[in-house]
């Protein structure tokens, strides 16, 4: 892919381009604060990508087919605001510990929250 090709880039929109597989080549984008790559068709995105985005700040993938994240997008510890909402997670502990995260968007996915009713606790 030849956006691997542009290391400079700080912004990347690839929304609506009908992508199946995530672009493993954006981990060469080590400059990368705001990735767009909603209303895609992305199943799946591989370990060891996230890991290389250290400077990421924004990242929507919202209304694609994903149903796991990555256990390494957690290194994204400049990660403000996500937006999952429109797929298939069932979970959302890899986001856990991500320290500067204001905005988080899962909405419309199967997330089953645990809700701890204070009748348990007694």
């Amino acid at each position: 892919m030849v956006i691997s090709r542009l290391s400079c880039l700080r912004e990347l929109n690839l929304t609506r381009n009908q992508i199946v597989e995530f672009p493993k080549e954006l981990k060469e984008l080590h400059h990368l604060e705001k990735l767009y790559l909603s209303q895609n068709n992305i199943r799946s995105i591989p370990e060891g990508v996230f890991s290389c985005l250290s400077k990421l700040s924004f990242l929507r993938l919202n209304t694609n087919r994903l149903v796991e994240l990555p256990s390494d997008v957690c290194q994204c510890q400049n990660l403000r605001y996500v937006n999952l909402s429109n797929n298939y997670l069932n979970d959302l502990n890899v986001l856990v510990g991500l320290p500067r995260l204001e905005e988080l968007y899962v909405d419309n996915n199967r997330i089953a929250l645990k809700i701890l009713s204070l009748s348990e606790t007694t």
